[in-house]
């Protein structure tokens, strides 16, 4: 199987879907088989034959969460948001799930729930905690709403001042002008 498995990989740069999909059915391991015909698909961007598998192997233990995660891709891809947040969901491999579910809802023009996730992620995830925190000042630079976004720089500067997020954020605070403090800003 290990020899299929590099044979079928080397099958992915050759583009030839008839011979990976031939070499999986070979394999002796038919879950593992399944899901790395699931990956070939997902890599290709082979929806209608992705989608249906990646629904096969979810209900595979020891590859529920790659298929979900599969799955959660090509839905996004597609711009089928409310799903591939159902499917980000399902996977829960956090952060990595919940920046995407951001993702997802920053392009569905949701900002309230994109920012909620965000604080989740600020909240739950210490390594991940600034980017966080960075993420929801541009998403106020965006709105635009500078006010908040100079407040969201502020506060990131104050909780996480040894972040390389933090000399970003100096830079972006003295690009605007903007002097350096705390006080009511800052929160």
């Amino acid at each position: 199987d290990n020899e299929k498995y590099n044979l079928a990989r080397y099958l992915w740069t050759a583009k030839e879907p008839d011979m990976v999909e031939a070499v999986c059915a070979a394999m002796t391991d038919k879950d593992m088989a399944k899901c790395e015909l699931l990956r070939y698909y997902h890599w290709s961007r082979n929806y209608a034959k992705g989608l249906p598998l990646a629904n096969e192997v979810a209900g595979f233990p020891k590859f529920s969460k790659d298929a979900y995660w599969m799955k959660a891709e090509m839905l996004q891809w597609q711009e089928k948001y409310p799903e591939a947040i159902s499917a980000y969901q399902s996977a829960d491999i956090p952060p990595q799930t919940l920046w995407r579910i951001t993702d997802c809802y920053l392009l569905m023009g949701k900002r309230d729930q994109a920012l909620a996730q965000l604080q989740e992620i600020e909240n739950f995830f210490p390594d991940s905690a600034a980017e966080a925190a960075l993420r929801t000042a541009f998403i106020w630079r965006d709105a635009p709403d500078n006010k908040k976004y100079v407040g969201c720089l502020r506060g990131l500067m104050k909780k996480y001042p040894k972040s390389p997020q933090s000399s970003t954020v100096h830079q972006d605070l003295e690009r605007l002008g903007v002097k350096m403090g705390g006080g009511e800003d800052a929160e």
